[in-house]
C-alpha cells in the first residue's frame, strides 16, 4: 500500500536548476503570469468568498505536500507550514472576523512582495521532483491572486499581522531547532540565512543585525507597494 501511494505522489523529471536561472527563457516564462494574474483577479477586489476558496485550496495543497514528504523523504521540521508565503493558508481562520480586514491588508502588500520576489528568485522553489516544483509555482501564483483580490484598507494593521507572524515564527524556530534544521521567515536568531545579499550581511555583521535589516527591508518594500497601489486608485 505504501509503495502505491509513493508512486502516486512521486513524479521524477530530469532537469537542473540551471534551467531556472534568472533571465533564462523558462524563468521569464514562469514570471509572465505575475502581471496577468494580478490584472485579472484585481477585478475581483474585495471578493471575500473567493479569498476563502483560495485559502482552502492552499490548505489542501499543503496537506498534499506534507503527505508527499512523509511518503518520499520522511517528515522534517524544515517544511513546518509557517513561512511568510505559508501564512495565507490561515486566512480561513479569520474569515468573517474582526481580524479579516488586517489580514487582507497583509495579503495585498506583504504577501504580494514575498510572492513576486520568490518567483523572480526561485532557488528555493526548484526541487528534484517536478511534482514539488509545480506545487511551489502554483502556490505562489495563487498568492498573487489573493494579493490582487484583497483590499488594502490599513497598512498599519497589515504590518501588525506581519510582525505577530514573525514573532510566532521566531518562537517556533527556537522550539523546533532541537528536532532538525528550520528557519521560518529566514529570521532564526541562531542560524545564518541562505538568502542572497542578506547572507553576506549576516556574515559581516552578525545574525541579529541581518534579521533587523531584513525585517526593515520587507516592511519598506511592502510600504512602497501600499503607496503605489493607493495612488493608482
Amino acid at each position: 500500500m505504501t509503495n502505491y501511494y509513493t508512486k502516486l505522489f512521486h513524479i521524477n523529471l530530469c532537469y537542473t536548476k540551471d534551467m531556472f536561472e534568472i533571465g533564462s527563457t523558462i524563468h521569464l516564462l514562469l514570471c509572465l503570469p505575475i502581471p496577468i494574474l494580478y490584472w485579472i483577479f484585481q477585478k475581483q477586489k474585495g471578493n471575500k468568498k473567493l479569498l476563502l476558496v483560495c485559502s482552502l485550496l492552499l490548505f489542501g495543497m499543503e496537506i498534499w505536500k506534507q503527505a508527499y514528504y512523509c511518503l518520499n523523504h520522511g517528515w522534517t521540521v524544515w517544511i513546518f507550514p509557517f513561512q511568510l508565503c505559508s501564512i495565507p493558508i490561515y486566512y480561513f481562520l479569520f474569515f468573517r472576523t474582526k481580524m479579516e480586514e488586517a489580514f487582507e491588508s497583509f495579503l495585498s502588500t506583504y504577501i504580494l512582495l514575498a510572492s513576486v520576489f520568490a518567483l523572480f528568485y526561485p532557488a528555493d522553489m526548484i526541487h528534484q521532483e517536478i511534482a514539488l516544483t509545480i506545487h511551489s509555482f502554483l502556490w505562489h501564483y495563487i498568492l498573487i491572486c489573493m494579493a490582487a483580490i484583497s483590499k488594502d484598507t490599513s497598512f498599519l494593521k497589515g504590518t501588525l499581522v506581519f510582525l505577530i507572524s514573525a514573532m510566532l515564527a521566531t518562537g517556533i524556530n527556537i522550539l523546533l531547532t532541537p528536532f532538525g534544521e528550520i528557519n521560518l521567515f529566514y529570521i532564526h536568531p541562531f542560524i545564518p540565512s541562505t538568502q542572497p545579499v542578506f547572507m553576506e550581511i549576516g556574515n559581516q555583521f552578525g545574525i541579529l543585525i541581518k534579521n533587523t535589516i531584513y525585517m526593515m527591508a520587507i516592511i519598506l518594500g511592502s510600504g512602497l507597494i501600499h503607496i503605489v497601489t493607493k495612488q493608482r486608485k
